[in-house]
């Protein structure tokens, strides 16, 4: 019973400038045999550290907050009206806005730099035109009396979700204050699911600093998606006018978590290289966008890495790994390889660095995730 009641903090989000932090509280109520997750807000430079205060109303089951960057706005998904939508609310505002009326459930998101679009996930059929299309094909389906499929090749099934064709794929929308665009899809062409099923995220993909061109990872499908480890990053422009192009097609192996360096210039993430081996160790690589070369950072470094983030002078990458029954929070120096524990004593979950400021949930056998904040050169936690 205490397990299953217990707070489940995720998803610690900082504000552009680091002074505010926002954190999903999942609360479960065992009598009525719910549960709902809602955003709390922390002002970091509050005089007398006051404790959080709820952001989001108690009627609103929500997940995936982020900033805009403006730090005025927090958006986040919720299925309030039935689908996965987006909302946004004011940092001091108390009331939300539903942004998007899609006809499906919007899987994962990431807005641009500028904060003038949005890149957007859905599960589509891939030789549908438009989403409405897809929305029509699965209503079909619902009222079909016959259930029966045929599967010629794998997967047939995720977990507890059967396939029935459909791909994540993704797109970008215009956005503004009150209305999120038409979507326009810049996967175009690919048989794959971006992000990855069925644990992949919004890591999977990442904007360039100018907010013109996305990197994505995809595992192309085809007969031998079952037993295969390729997946590829794909560049393409925001727009969505041309077809994606492999930047990793020499690679065999597993190539994820794109992030763009803060000038544009070099596209870092982490690599595989035995084929076919999906416990194989992810080393942090970088690619220098305008030659094609490519090299291994902190090669000596005999650790799997996690999604990064970047600082804001471009120096230091942060990821979390496993380290000998823990998994904690590391630097690493981008010039010299240098390698660097932050913060340890634990499981590092989810993480993020604004502004000097690291945010990051941790567990133990002590305590179940709570949320921290540090300097992010390392130093006092609270």
């Amino acid at each position: 019973r205490d397990l299953v009641t217990i707070e489940r903090v995720s998803a610690p989000t900082l504000s552009p400038k680091g002074n505010f932090v926002v954190f999903a509280v999942r609360q479960v109520d065992l009598d009525a045999n719910t549960s709902k997750t809602g955003l709390w807000l922390e002002n970091l430079m509050a005089r007398d550290a006051m404790p959080p205060i709820r952001f989001t109303d108690e009627s609103l089951n929500v997940n995936s907050p982020s900033f805009s960057p403006d730090g005025k706005t927090v958006y986040f998904l919720s299925a309030k009206s039935g689908t996965m939508q987006l909302w946004s609310q004011a940092l001091d505002g108390k009331t939300a806005t539903k942004l998007s009326n899609f006809d499906l459930d919007i899987g994962a998101y990431k807005l641009s730099p500028d904060g003038k679009s949005i890149a957007l996930s859905f599960e589509v059929f891939n030789d549908c035109a438009d989403l409405a299309c897809t929305k029509k094909r699965i209503d079909e389906k619902a009222s079909n009396k016959a259930s029966g499929l045929i599967y010629d090749k794998l997967f047939i099934r995720h977990w507890d979700t059967w396939a029935d064709g459909r791909r994540n794929q993704l797109y970008v929308a215009p956005i503004t204050a009150s209305h999120v665009g038409a979507p326009v899809k810049v996967s175009r062409g690919i048989d794959g699911d971006v992000p990855s099923k069925p644990f992949g995220d919004a890591s999977e993909f990442a904007w360039s600093p100018d907010s013109k061109e996305i990197v994505f990872s995809v595992r192309i499908a085809g007969k031998t998606e079952a037993w295969s480890t390729n997946f590829d990053l794909y560049h393409v422009a925001a727009a969505g006018k041309s077809a994606p192009q492999n930047l990793t097609a020499s690679n065999l192996a597993w190539d994820t978590a794109p992030l763009f360096s803060p000038d544009g210039k070099t596209l870092y993430y982490t690599a595989m290289s035995r084929p076919g081996f999906e416990a194989d160790r992810f080393a942090i690589m970088a690619l220098d966008l305008a030659t094609g070369k490519k090299r291994e950072l902190a090669p000596n470094w005999d650790r799997s890495a996690g999604p990064m983030r970047i600082s804001t002078d471009g120096q230091t990458l942060y990821t979390t790994t496993d380290e000998l029954g823990q998994h904690p929070l590391f630097a690493i120096t981008i010039a010299s390889g240098m390698v660097k524990e932050i913060a340890g004593k634990g499981t590092v979950g989810e993480f993020d660095l604004s502004n000097g400021i690291l945010a990051f949930t941790r567990d133990s056998l002590k305590s179940p995730a709570q949320l921290f904040v540090m300097p992010a050169n390392g130093g006092a936690e609270r």
